[in-house]
């Protein structure tokens, strides 16, 4: 694609970029039901010797909240992204869900900024 910039044609283009991607999950015993999830995707984005981790997701089922169920999950990722020699861990949380604020500060996580989102999915 060619773009012009104050007077002056750049050419935009394209790479792809691996990430690893890694799903955490929890089932009961009884019949396998899966009660809890997270994903953590490891990716580069070229400004940094290191990578960076994104974490996506954390999801208990309401039966099984406050449990320590999430904090177990979210421990084990902060691990993962250790492990992958990550610069930062992202996570985000929806404004309708203050009540984890202080949750995922006493995990190590501190306001950064605003995330902008557009969904592409009707």
């Amino acid at each position: 694609m060619i773009i012009e910039a104050r007077g002056r044609q750049m050419i935009i283009e394209a790479i792809s970029v691996p990430a690893k991607e890694t799903k955490f999950f929890a089932r009961t015993r009884e019949n396998n039901e899966e009660v809890a999830r997270s994903f953590i995707v490891v990716a580069r984005n070229g400004l940094h010797k290191s990578p960076f981790a994104l974490l996506e997701d954390v999801s208990v089922a309401p039966g099984y909240r406050e449990m320590g169920i999430g904090g177990s999950f979210v421990d084990r990722v902060i691990d993962e992204a250790r492990a992958e020699n990550c610069y930062k861990l992202i996570s985000t949380v929806r404004f309708d869900r203050s009540n984890l604020f202080a949750w995922y500060a006493k995990k190590g996580f501190m306001p950064w900024g605003i995330e902008f989102r557009m969904n592409l999915e009707p």
